[in-house]
């Protein structure tokens, strides 16, 4: 059993991840499809549960918007997907402010606002943060993290049979 620390600082007990790391040896490098295939399988119940849980306002676009992107590897052997929003969306999700900094009208993105919330011109809390996404990434943190190491290691046993 080994224990890994995530980006959310919680403690996880994961079994079969030191078998997981000798197979990784025998076998030498992992083909990249095998790869993608066990991010998908990981970020599939955080997509679902962000989608879910995220806030519908008044027009439910938040919702919407969510997507899984695969992250552009600097390493050919990676396989690394995140929750993102929809970049078609971002017109929508560009809301004018107040002007509160230097004078200028600056524009806050909505989803970053609903998540970690914002200040008023008096320097007071405006909206308070909700950080609902947050909170689906530690939920699921563990069988994301377990399914994972599942697609993996059946990977590894077609690759050597």
């Amino acid at each position: 059993m080994a224990e890994v620390r995530g980006a959310s600082q919680l403690n996880i007990q994961v079994e079969g991840l030191e078998e997981l790391q000798a197979q990784f040896n025998k076998l030498g490098r992992m083909p990249k499809k095998h790869l993608t295939k066990a991010g998908r399988a990981g970020i599939a119940k955080d997509l679902q549960d962000a989608k879910a849980n995220a806030p519908t306002g008044e027009t439910g676009n938040l919702k919407k918007a969510i997507k899984k992107k695969m992250e552009t590897p600097n390493k050919r052997n990676k396989g690394v997907y995140r929750l993102s929003f929809d970049t078609k969306m971002t017109p929508e999700f560009r809301k004018p402010t107040t002007g509160v900094y230097g004078g200028k009208t600056p524009y806050a993105y909505y989803p970053s606002s609903v998540e970690y919330g914002y200040k008023g011109k008096n320097g007071h809390v405006k909206v308070k943060t909700m950080y609902w996404a947050d909170k689906v990434l530690r939920q699921n943190e563990a069988s994301s993290l377990k399914k994972v190491i599942e697609s993996l290691s059946d990977s590894i046993d077609e690759l050597t049979k």
